[in-house]
């Protein structure tokens, strides 16, 4: 019989398995290899202003997720580390924080919430080279359909 604590370890495992094909594909595991022994991760999310306890509680399931992978040894034996920024749902605020974000050698975006603020900040981070994973956007702009 499965207990509680096995599934849970199972499912760290699998999300830390995930994450590490996540940033490898993306080339990023790589560029923090040479830089440090932390990967860098930031966000920026509407954790306050009209749909902040959506935001806030897709920031606080991601953030226990990755403490969850830290504690099983993290992504190639990185600790990931998330600098969170509040947007607001406020697009230049939003594009503001992933300036200073890719400034401050983030090497992905991760999260995020609001198809404006997406919308916004992916030009940014094209230019930037720096990925976006799991952004929570519902405006079809963000699916190619060509």
């Amino acid at each position: 019989m499965r207990t509680r604590f096995h599934v849970s370890r199972l499912t760290c495992g699998l999300t830390a398995a995930a994450v590490a094909l996540t940033l490898v594909g993306c080339g990023a595991a790589s560029n923090a290899e040479s830089q440090s022994d932390v990967i860098r991760l930031g966000e920026t999310s509407g954790i306050s202003g009209p749909a902040g306890g959506y935001g806030k509680a897709l920031s606080e399931g991601q953030q226990a997720i990755f403490r969850a992978v830290n504690d099983a040894g993290g992504v190639i034996g990185k600790k990931i580390e998330l600098t969170l920024l509040d947007d607001g749902l406020d697009v230049a605020r939003a594009v503001q924080n992933v300036r200073k974000l890719v400034t401050d050698k983030n090497i992905a975006i991760v999260g995020g919430s609001g198809s404006g603020s997406i919308d916004a900040i992916v030009p940014v981070l094209d230019k930037a080279g720096v990925p976006l994973l799991f952004p929570a956007k519902s405006s079809p702009s963000f699916v190619n359909t060509t």
